[in-house]
C-alpha cells in the first residue's frame, strides 16, 4: 500500500513538473521577471466599479462603488474635479474624442426602474441630455467614433447596435444583428467598421457603419465569448472567452481559429477568484506600438500582457487585483483600479 501511495506522488510530483514548464505561477510572492510593476498611481477618493480614460490621458472617469455616482478626476494629481448623482447604476463610460463630453449608460439591473444613456457637458459640468429605454438596458459595449459625431452602443437584451447621434442625442438608427445580443465592441480606426461580439451564439459580426450592412460573420468561437480587440494591420481579431479566460485569435480574411491561449491554465496553484455569477465584462485592448495584448476580466486574479507575435510565449501578468482596467491607445498607459485601495495604478505598455 505504502509503495503505491508512493507511486501517486511521485506521479503527481511528475505532473506538476511538467506543468511548471508551460504555466506561468503568480501568486502573492511573483518572481520578479513574472509580473509587472506599475510606474505611478493616483489616489482617489472612492474604489470604484468602473474607471476610464480621455483620449489624450488627462482625465480620469470614474463610477463609486454603488454606480451611483460620476467623478471626474485630473489625472495629473488626482484632484476631483466634477462629481455628479446619476439617474441610474452604471456600468459604462464612453469619453468622445473632443474632451467636451462623456457618456454614461446603466447596468442593466432588473431592479432599478430608470434604464439608458445620458450625456454629460465637462464644460457645464451637468447632463445634457438621457435617453431613456423602455426596457431593461444592458450595455457592456460601447464605442464613440472617431469625429465624436455618433455613439454606439450593444445591448445584450437586444438584436441590434444602438446607433446615437451625439449632436442631437437621439437614436438615429437601430442596426440589426442576426445573432442575438451584442456584448463587447471594438470600432475600427476609421470609424466604419464595428466588430460586435455575441456571447450566446458564440460568434462575431463585422458591420459596415455607414450602410448598417453586416459585412461578414464568423461562427463557432469559442464557449462564451464577451470582448473584442483588433489588429487592423493584420486582419486579426482577437476574442476573449470568459468560460476559461482564454484569448482566441482569429483570421477574419479566412474566418479560420488561428491559436487559442487558456489565461486560467496559467494561474496554476494560483491566487483564486469567486465570482457568484456570470459576469459579461471584460476588458482586452491590442497595443499598437508594442504590438501586445492585454486582457482581464472578472475571473482572473490579474490582468494579464500577451505578445500577440507569439501568444503561447512571453506571457507577463500584472500582479494587481483590479475592480476594472482601461487603456490610452495614443499615449499607451494602462489604468488599473486596485480592488484593495482607492488607487488608481499606471502602467506605461512597452
Amino acid at each position: 500500500m505504502k509503495k503505491i501511495i508512493s507511486m501517486i506522488l511521485l506521479f503527481m510530483l511528475v505532473a506538476i513538473v511538467a506543468c511548471a514548464k508551460k504555466r506561468v505561477y503568480v501568486t502573492e510572492e511573483s518572481a520578479p521577471n513574472q509580473i509587472v510593476k506599475a510606474y505611478d498611481e493616483i489616489v482617489l477618493p472612492t474604489t470604484p466599479r468602473y474607471i476610464s480614460i480621455s483620449k489624450n490621458s488627462k482625465i480620469l472617469y470614474l463610477i463609486d462603488s454603488d454606480g451611483r455616482d460620476l467623478f471626474v478626476v485630473d489625472a495629473a494629481n488626482g484632484q476631483v474635479v466634477q462629481r455628479v448623482s446619476l439617474p441610474f447604476t452604471a456600468s459604462l463610460i464612453l469619453p468622445d474624442g473632443t474632451g467636451k463630453y462623456v457618456y454614461i449608460a446603466s447596468s442593466g439591473s432588473h431592479e432599478q426602474l430608470i434604464h439608458g444613456i445620458l450625456k454629460y457637458n465637462l464644460k457645464s459640468g451637468r447632463i445634457e441630455k438621457e435617453i431613456f429605454m423602455d426596457k431593461v438596458f444592458y450595455s457592456v459595449g460601447g464605442a464613440v467614433s472617431p469625429d465624436g459625431k455618433f455613439l454606439y452602443l450593444s445591448d445584450i437584451n437586444a438584436n441590434y447596435i444602438t446607433k446615437i447621434s451625439t449632436a442631437e442625442f437621439m437614436i438615429s438608427e437601430k442596426i440589426p444583428l442576426e445573432n442575438g445580443g451584442g456584448f463587447g465592441l471594438y470600432l475600427s480606426d476609421d470609424g466604419n467598421r464595428l466588430y460586435v461580439i455575441h456571447a450566446f451564439s458564440r460568434s462575431l459580426s463585422i458591420v459596415n457603419t455607414v450602410s448598417g450592412d453586416i459585412i461578414l460573420e464568423i461562427r463557432g468561437i469559442g464557449k462564451l465569448p464577451v470582448a473584442v480587440s483588433v489588429n487592423e494591420d493584420r486582419d486579426i481579431a482577437y476574442i476573449m472567452d470568459n468560460t476559461n479566460s482564454a484569448i482566441i485569435a482569429v483570421n477574419i480574411r479566412t474566418r479560420e481559429v488561428m491559436s487559442t491561449l487558456l489565461l486560467s491554465d496559467l494561474f496554476y496553484f494560483s491566487k483564486s477568484v469567486h465570482i457568484e455569477e456570470f459576469s459579461p465584462h471584460a476588458s482586452l485592448y491590442f497595443s499598437v506600438e508594442s504590438k501586445a495584448l492585454i486582457a482581464w476580466n472578472p475571473y482572473l486574479p490579474s490582468p494579464a500582457m500577451v505578445d500577440t507575435d507569439d501568444m503561447s510565449e512571453n506571457i507577463r501578468f500584472i500582479d494587481i487585483e483590479p475592480t476594472s482596467i482601461t487603456f490610452c491607445r495614443k499615449t499607451n498607459l494602462l489604468y488599473l483600479s486596485d480592488k484593495k485601495y482607492p488607487i488608481v495604478r499606471i502602467l506605461k505598455i512597452e
